[in-house]
């Protein structure tokens, strides 16, 4: 791994966006790839291209928040090197619901409360509730619906082939 020392010079040149030059090599700014920011100032992390033959190099740098959204450089808060880096592609797991089959789901919608999904043990229990609190005259509007990993939706019935 190459590791370039940076000057207070080269962090200012970089802060204002300008090419830096090191040992007759221009780097130029590429990419802002990071930047995290609180109360007291910013800080933002920099990918700098090589000119001669395109390899990439990171540092960070400080910005001092001293107004409302007035920002200077700050050349002890910021790093004093910048290091060779090589985009890496990385795979990442994400775990999904898995769709429910021979379930049998219904949307609920009772007076009052809204929509539910329900199984039809579920159902009936809510039913018998809605029926001991609303009386014997309670209507129930209830339709099918399947479980994904985006969560419950309602299915249209199966339409029937003209012959």
């Amino acid at each position: 791994m190459t590791t370039i020392k940076l000057t207070e010079e080269h962090r200012r040149a970089i802060w204002n966006e300008e090419p830096i030059e090191i040992d007759g090599e221009t780097y130029e700014e590429d990419a802002v790839t990071e930047e995290d920011m609180d109360d007291d100032g910013k800080t933002r992390t920099l990918l700098l291209k090589r000119k001669s033959d395109g390899a990439m190099f990171q540092t960070w740098l400080y910005w001092e928040r001293y107004g409302y959204e007035d920002y200077s450089f700050s050349a002890p808060e910021s790093s004093n090197c910048m290091w060779e880096v090589a985009e890496v592609p990385v795979t990442t797991t994400e775990w999904q619901t898995v769709i429910e089959r021979g379930v049998h789901v219904y949307e609920a919608e009772y007076p009052g409360e809204g929509s539910y999904c329900l199984t039809v043990a579920d159902f009936a229990q809510k039913q018998a509730e809605a029926i001991a609190e609303y009386g014997e005259d309670t209507y129930v509007v209830i339709s099918a619906a399947v479980r994904t990993a985006s969560g419950w939706h309602p299915v249209e019935p199966a339409k029937e082939d003209a012959a």
